[in-house]
């Protein structure tokens, strides 16, 4: 597999903004892959990228929504994407109490289910499959992983994902960072 999979969500239908989110967190994630292919301009706007795509999941964390269309995304979208840009971009580690507590919010959003936006997701389960297996890697080493394996147990079941090769597919039809995803999916 490439270190970054960039097929297209054709066969998805998602609510406006998720592609965006998608779409942006896949544009630094192609950046991210080759460091050392990019210029000192590069680099600045790569940079400026991780802080525009950072600000528009802040301000619609908080209810604002005069940024892009991230505002309809739903909040357990919009929590993974900014956990990966912290982890697989960032590549900060998951020790920190800020991603704890960011996986923490985002396990309380997921289990609210219909009112937290997830009803999207009954059709969408690569995309709840990628926002379950973020919030477990964020999680490492916490107790509260364990909640985070439970669903991927259930997932991974309903979706008859028998092979970590086949778990991986089924990521990459959303978003793949080898380094990032190699790190942590074994161990998930």
């Amino acid at each position: 597999m490439n270190p970054v999979s960039m097929s297209l969500l054709g066969d998805f239908f998602l609510k406006p903004g998720c592609n965006n989110i998608i779409q942006d967190v896949r544009s630094l994630t192609i950046l991210a892959a080759k460091p050392q292919n990019m210029s000192v301009l590069d680099r600045k706007a790569f940079s400026s990228m991780i802080y525009l795509v950072e600000y528009q999941l802040l301000s619609h964390q908080g209810g604002a929504s005069s940024v892009q269309n991230y505002s309809q995304a739903p909040a357990p979208l919009r929590l993974a994407a900014h956990l990966y840009l912290y982890l697989a971009i960032r590549e900060l580690p998951n020790t920190t109490e800020m991603h704890h507590s960011m996986a923490r919010r985002l396990q309380i959003v997921a289990m609210g289910g219909v009112q937290a936006g997830l009803d999207f997701l009954d059709y969408h389960n690569d995309l709840f499959l990628w926002i379950i297996f973020i919030g477990g890697a964020a999680l490492s080493g916490q107790s509260e992983r364990r909640w985070f394996v439970s669903e991927l147990t259930i997932i991974c079941l309903t979706l008859q994902i028998s092979s970590l090769d086949h778990f991986k597919e089924r990521l990459a039809k959303i978003l793949w960072h080898e380094k990032f995803f190699t790190r942590h999916a074994p161990v998930l």
